[in-house]
């Protein structure tokens, strides 16, 4: 009997953190350099969660939260927009981490190996899409609206009204984006995704 380890390697700790400093920067950019704020300052169009997403999707949900809580710190460092909420900071916190354990709880772990995608990971991923997409609406209209709702002096139904649409818009629109580059990584054969298969033994 002989045992055959069927678990795909894992990232090196320095690619790991590599990876999630680009994350972070590409979230800082997109969030603080390409975008408006617009509805009185109660809503903000932009990717700027998408590279976060990623950290959780592809790292882990530490490296999620991780990647989650530099972006928003770092980003009212360089460039404050208003006043720094902490509040902000634990949603940030939140897009990165949830997708991390969405990815854990379908077992699905990220590798670099590259090439395609086993076709239970295919079957996987609208799942995890799903999720990613509605863990980040959930966070920007229920809990960044009761922060908004505490800055600007607003009732938070009346700002939960106002931000509905254009909310969902924006985490649809990043869901997009997030499979698109997904698929990306795939096709190019870049690190990806793929089953958090256990050892088992082959006689």
């Amino acid at each position: 009997m002989s045992v055959v380890s069927t678990r795909p390697p894992r990232p090196r700790p320095v690619y790991q953190l590599a990876l999630a400093a680009l994350f972070v920067a590409l979230s800082v950019i997109l969030t603080r350099l390409l975008s408006v704020i617009v509805i009185g300052g109660a809503f903000r169009p932009e990717l700027g969660h998408v590279p976060i997403q990623l950290a959780g999707l592809l790292l882990g949900p530490g490296y999620g939260a991780l990647t989650g809580l530099a972006a928003d710190l770092i980003g009212v460092i360089l460039m404050p927009q208003g006043t720094f909420h902490p509040g902000f900071t634990l949603s940030s916190v939140l897009v990165g981490l949830l997708p991390g354990l969405a990815v854990t709880a379908l077992g699905v772990v990220y590798t670099r190996s590259g090439g395609k995608k086993e076709p239970e990971v295919r079957q996987r991923m609208p799942v995890l899409l799903a999720a990613t997409v509605l863990s980040d609406w959930a966070i920007a209209q229920f809990l960044s609206t009761f922060w908004l709702s505490g800055l600007l002096g607003s009732p938070w139904t009346t700002l939960f009204a106002l931000r509905l649409v254009p909310v969902a818009v924006r985490s649809l629109l990043n869901g997009a984006v997030l499979a698109l580059l997904l698929r990306i990584s795939v096709q190019l054969s870049l690190p990806g995704l793929h089953l958090n298969h256990k050892n088992r033994k082959i006689s």
